[in-house]
């Protein structure tokens, strides 16, 4: 999935915590799929990934799903 973002899936940048005191600066994402259900049912599934960059200059990755509506 992360192999298919492409320029056109930016929505944009935003600051970012992880609940403990931590914030980096993001870039936001959205690839929607088709996924199956275990019951068999086709749903459209949006998933939002985020990246950051720490100050040690490791890569930070955020990923979060939310069917779409």
């Amino acid at each position: 999935m992360l192999g298919s973002l492409e320029g056109g899936h930016y929505l944009h940048s935003e600051w970012c915590e992880n609940g403990e005191g931590f914030v980096a600066a993001c870039d936001a994402y959205a690839i929607e799929r088709e996924e199956t259900t275990q019951a068999g049912r086709d749903v459209r599934v949006a998933y939002f990934v985020k990246f950051a960059i720490s100050r040690a200059g490791s890569l930070i990755l955020l990923v979060s799903c939310h069917l779409s509506s």
